[in-house]
Formats: C-alpha cells, structure tokens, sequence
C-alpha cells in the first residue's frame, strides 16, 4: 500500500496506532517491573524509565515507589533538580540486566551510577556521545566485558569489571612509529600555527573577546550556581592569590586546602586535587560532587561549587573560620585557641551526631550515606563553634533494605575504624557509630585516638573503656575540663555513651537517633518556669460569654450562632 493510500484512509491509520499502544502495554505489563497507572502520563520520561529499568533488570523490591505521573516524587534511584532528572542512582540494586541504551533519552542527565551490582554486555557508545551534560557514569564492580568508549572516557568509573579489556602494552617498534607519526604531526601543528597566529589573528582575537566579556561580566554569586556549580577556574585562582602559600591552611591525602575570598566578599575554602598526579583523588572528587550536591544539612559542610582545568579538580566549600575539631582539642594553646569548656564540647558531639543521623537515616529514603572517615580533622567549627561533617571523599552508598556491603579495597583512618571492617571488610552504619564513639572519648580526653605514649592500650577506644570499667570515668577526662556538679552527671552519661558506641559487634552498637537522643537531653533542657495565681482577662472573658450563651440556648430550646 503506497503513502497516499494510507493517507487516504484515516481510519486504518488510527486502528494501526491503536495497536501499537496495545501491544507496548501488553510488552510493559509482562516486565519486570509493573508501571500501575504511569502509562497514563502524557510524560514520556516514564515510559523511557520503565523501559530501562526492565533493560537493567530492577527488581519489583526497588520498583514498589514508582507510584504516580510525577518522577521526582519519591522515585527510588531518582533525582531531579527543578522538575527535570538529573541523575539514576541504582547502586548495589541487585540489577541483573545490561547497561540499558536508552539512557540516552534523558538529556538532562549528569550522573548514572550503577556500582555494585551483576549487569553484563559492554557500555553504549551511545550515554557518551548523546548525554552531553553527563559527568560521572559509574558502572564499577560489575560483570561487563568489551572496551570503555575512547569518547570522553574520563566520565567513566569501571574499575572491579574484571572482563572489560585493558590498555594494550606498546611495543619497541610501536614506539618507533609513533615517533615517526609524532615528528610528522609536530610540522602540521607548526604550520597550522604559523597560519593562525600570522593570517587568522584579527579574527581569532574578535571571536574571543565575546567569550572573555561574558566571563568578566557575570558576578561571583551567578558564575557558583551556574552550569551545575560549574565555577571558572581562573576566578578561584584569583580568589586564593594564585594559590599561595599564605592561604594555605590544611593538607590531607590528596589535596591541599586553600582559604580564598570571592569578589562579592564570600569566604571560601578551596580544595586543590590532582595538581601533581591526575589520577590521584579522582574517586574522592566524585564522591564529594556526587554526595554533597544531593544532601544539604546544617550540620554539615556546603558545597558551593567545584571547577576542573585540564588535570585539575578542584571542589569549593563555604569557609569554616575556627578550622578543624582537632585543633582545639590537641594542644589548642599551641594554635592560639583557648581550651573547650564542657558545654562547648557538648555541643559539637550533638552537632556531629545529628550530621551523621542525616545521613543514615534522613538524607534520602531509598538510601543511607556513610561517611567512612569521621574524626576531629574532618569535623569543621564556624564562628559560633558550631560544628559541621566535611570530607565526604569515602562516602558510600546503601541500597533500600539492605544495610550493609563488603569492599576489598581498604580506606579511612586507623584509631577510627571497628573489628569488623578491618578483619572483613563489612561496612554498615555501625561503621560511622564505632568512629563517633572514638570522637566521644576524644572530645572527652583530649587525646588522639593512637598514641604511642599509651604503651598498655595505644588505641583510645581499648585504654578508655578499661580504665573505665575499673574506676571512675573522670580519671581520664581532659584536665582543663572543669568538674563541676552541675556538669558530672552528663560527662558520665557522655563517657557511657562513647563505650556502647564502640562495642566489639556492631549490633551491640546503637543507631545515630539513639546518640541524638542521648546529647540532646543532656543539651537542651527545657525547665517549666514557675506559674503564679494571675488571671487572665481574655480567658474569664470568654468564659462569661460561654456561659451567658448556654444560658439562652437553654431557656429558648433553640440554638444561635456564637454572638461576639
């Protein structure tokens, strides 16, 4: 039958698109995964999730919240920034499927992470040359094979994939070629050069001088929250005097720490990764991007932006200008700072536990945060001394329902972290609890949590909880804590919380709400004020009233409305 045939006859042409919805909720209703009443949306996101999650095979435990026409509502694995999706979170989901190609349909993706489940097949070209807003897609500890695209691999954690196939090693008379090859591509570039500089120079300097203008016009405020927090790389070199040294004002494994301010009088601090080495830190910088733009808490640090300049990564945090926990706690005088009294250190352990309990519990419903690395340095204090969670470099990820996952590679810091995970790898929650409970009794002694000085227990959790047990806990409280009767009683109850929270098995170990719970009420006491015998005018007025109108309701048998 020819086009105008067909054409012609409206009516075979309606019966035909009748049969094809037919037969694509026939295809939906046997999946994996049933879409109840979605179809009914003119929103064709959903059919294209539906689609991929029966390609990665979801299972019907992860798909029981795809309720309703709105995505973004409470989705599991699904997160939107201003109604539009942005990132597919289906981490250690059990996903048994393949790396599903339409992806690719949702434009607006930055993020995919499927780590740690079973898919197999081999990546789509496709996620890297159609999602062009695509910044992480990680597919790590899976049971893929073939090549990772040469496109934009630098997007792509594949890492734990023991088929996907290596970089060939180059031969000798590899290498020859190439450098034939080399000396043959450096006499183009040479050419092209003189060419550019000497013929295309007007030009070239017209067509870039719109590009520098608008950089130069936007103000700090709009260049941070643009482009997905995207912030040029040449104003925070400014904003930190070219990184020197006298802004430098921390060091950790893979980065240094710069204080910086902005034009518009923002202080910041500025984490420098991957300056001498592109691929250390890689993992850390994609955690921090990932977690931090997803939670948003008061107790824990704000991530104002993040910049990338060929090898370098770079991630922006709202300054903390009374610097990290443990120089307060470790010989503060050395740092100019006076001692912690009691209630200041009472308050940052309720601040602390209260950031962790976020991320267990609060921070998404389809999913716990843990941080993996909670200790003094990591704790931040403002002006106020108030206290903030940062370095979220380690962070991982649990699926809904599952509350633990094993991991072969080992990370954070010895003195911080329990039996279980150093002997077999096993993280949960409890993980955080071990290391909060280690800040307790650091928050409680002013010692650091391994000291060799300390020959009979050098880890604090062991010497603590034995000392403990045998006398009385203010034995081994810092002694520029002032022991007061008003205070004793909480350092007690402090010093008991710390030991449950580092028993030996982690189910002996109570949740973050449990330690919440205990540090506020020995925080934020509320005492009822005394109440004296005066009357209150307005209640024995409406009280007269009341009784006036019961009155009449009661001779006439009528009722009325209430008369002001």
């Amino acid at each position: 039958m020819s086009r105008s045939d067909m054409s012609s006859r409206p009516d075979l042409a309606k019966f035909r698109s009748l049969c094809l919805v037919i037969c694509f909720l026939a295809v939906v209703t046997s999946a994996r995964v049933s879409p109840r009443r979605n179809l009914d949306s003119p929103d064709l996101r959903i059919a294209t999730l539906f689609a991929i999650a029966e390609d990665v095979g979801l299972p019907h435990v992860h798909a029981e919240s795809w309720v309703g026409n709105d995505t973004c509502q409470q989705w599991y694995g699904i997160s939107c920034t201003d109604g539009v999706i942005t990132a597919i979170a289906f981490i250690n989901s059990n996903l048994t499927g393949i790396i599903s190609p339409r992806f690719a349909e949702l434009s607006s993706l930055s993020e995919i992470d499927l780590a740690h489940n079973r898919l197999t097949g081999i990546i789509p070209l496709e996620l890297l040359t159609k999602l062009k807003k695509l910044v992480i897609l990680d597919v790590s500890y899976n049971d893929l094979h073939g090549k990772i695209p040469k496109v934009r691999k630098e997007v792509v954690f594949a890492e734990g994939n023991t088929q996907i196939e290596k970089d060939r090693v180059i031969s000798r008379q590899s290498f020859v070629w190439i450098g034939i090859g080399i000396g043959f591509l450096l006499a183009g570039v040479i050419g092209v050069l003189y060419y550019y500089l000497v013929i295309r120079k007007k030009s070239s300097a017209m067509e870039t001088e719109p590009e520098t203008i608008e950089l130069q016009a936007q103000p700090s405020s709009v260049v941070v929250a643009a482009d997905d927090n995207m912030i040029p790389f040449h104003i925070l070199r400014e904003a930190t005097s070219d990184f020197s040294d006298g802004n430098l004002i921390g060091r950790g494994g893979f980065s240094l720490v710069y204080k910086g301010t902005l034009s518009d009088g923002t202080d910041i601090a500025v984490k420098r990764m991957g300056k001498d080495d592109p691929l250390i830190g890689i993992d850390t910088f994609k955690c921090e991007v990932s977690v931090l733009s997803k939670i948003h808490h008061r107790n824990l640090v704000v991530l104002l932006g993040y910049s990338i300049e060929g090898e370098e990564r770079l991630l922006v945090y709202q300054l903390m200008h009374q610097g990290p926990l443990s120089k307060h706690l470790y010989h503060p005088r050395d740092h100019g700072l006076e001692p912690l009294d009691w209630n200041k250190r009472l308050k940052i352990a309720l601040d602390v536990a209260r950031g962790i309990e976020y991320l267990h519990t609060l921070s998404r419903q389809n999913r716990s945060y843990i941080h993996r690395d909670l200790k003094p340095s990591n704790i931040l204090l403002g002006d106020d001394l108030r206290a903030r969670v940062s370095d979220f470099g380690l962070v991982r990820s649990t699926a809904e329902g599952k509350d633990s996952f094993t991991t072969e590679k080992s990370a954070g810091t010895i003195g911080y972290l329990p039996p279980e995970y150093t002997m077999t790898g096993r993280i949960t929650r409890k993980l955080d609890v071990y290391s909060f409970g280690v800040v307790l009794m650091e928050l409680l002694t002013g010692q650091k949590a391994l000291d060799k000085k300390r020959s009979e227990d050098p880890q604090i959790s062991l010497w603590f909880m034995n000392l403990v047990k045998e006398a009385s806990c203010e034995i081994v409280i810092d002694k520029t804590i002032q022991i007061t009767e008003d205070n004793r009683g909480s350092i007690s109850e402090v010093a008991k919380l710390a030991s449950h929270c580092c028993a030996k098995t982690p189910e002996q170990r109570p949740e973050m709400s449990y330690a919440v719970a205990v540090l506020a009420s020995l925080t934020e006491q509320w005492k009822p004020s005394e109440v004296g015998e005066t009357k209150d005018e307005f209640l024995e007025e409406l009280g007269k009233k009341w009784h006036e109108q019961h009155t009449l309701e009661g001779t006439s048998g009528t009722s009325s409305a209430w008369q002001e």
